[in-house]
């Protein structure tokens, strides 16, 4: 995580992103523009090591801004495990690192498990499909459900069909690491490797940049 300092009451939220996003792919700014500080996490800790040596000394609005890496409390006790990620975010790690055409997904089966007619003319149908996601020459498959409901029974089908695909991806999504190397501190990333993880979270969905997650990096396992 970076200390931003000496921040402009001029200066919006909105802005200092833009400002600091050239950088990489930002996980959490904490900043409501109140104070003349914020936070910023980056997904991998090779982008964060970037943006305080590009942006360090740069002004915005009129302010020498400062960027560093925030000390970490001096605690024995291990770090807690990183929260998984949405959807929504895990696609776009996996588009920002692996490029728009460095992964994709596919149905690979479908299975109507339920339809049923319900009160006042609705219908509810349950689905389950398996999507396979292709990146980085692995191929992994994940199995899940979704259901729906509409007064068309072919409307309530194809919302039950989406909702298991955007769970059966947030299932596979949630197996994937993707671990960045560079040869020395501060240099560009030499690989980006996707593996499976060893152990799978519980909850959610949780692709990894591992340079950033639980703040290890290195080699995959």
């Amino acid at each position: 995580m970076l200390l931003v300092k000496n921040l402009s009451s001029a200066t919006s939220p909105e802005k200092l992103h833009r400002c600091l996003c050239d950088c990489g792919l930002i996980d959490n700014l904490n900043w409501d523009g109140s104070t003349s500080w914020a936070t910023v996490q980056f997904f991998s800790r090779l982008e964060a090591e970037t943006c305080a040596r590009e942006c360090d000394g740069r002004i915005i609005d009129g302010n020498v801004v400062r960027v560093a890496p925030l000390a970490s409390p001096k605690a024995s006790a291990p770090a807690a495990p990183p929260l998984p990620l949405t959807f929504s975010k895990a696609s776009e790690v996996m588009s920002h690192f692996l490029g728009f055409s460095g992964w994709s997904h596919q149905i690979t089966q479908m299975r109507r498990v339920s339809h049923t007619e319900l009160r006042h003319g609705r219908s509810q149908a349950e689905v389950e499909v398996g999507v396979r996601v292709l990146a980085g020459g692995l191929a992994v498959e994940r199995t899940a459900g979704g259901k729906g409901e509409h007064a068309h029974a072919a409307e309530a089908v194809g919302q039950a069909l989406k909702a298991a695909v955007t769970n059966a991806l947030k299932e596979t999504l949630s197996t994937l690491a993707i671990y960045r190397r560079a040869e020395e501190p501060g240099a560009t990333p030499v690989a980006t490797v996707l593996v499976v993880r060893r152990a799978e979270p519980a909850t959610g969905s949780g692709t990894a940049v591992v340079d950033r997650v639980g703040g290890v990096g290195g080699e995959p396992p």
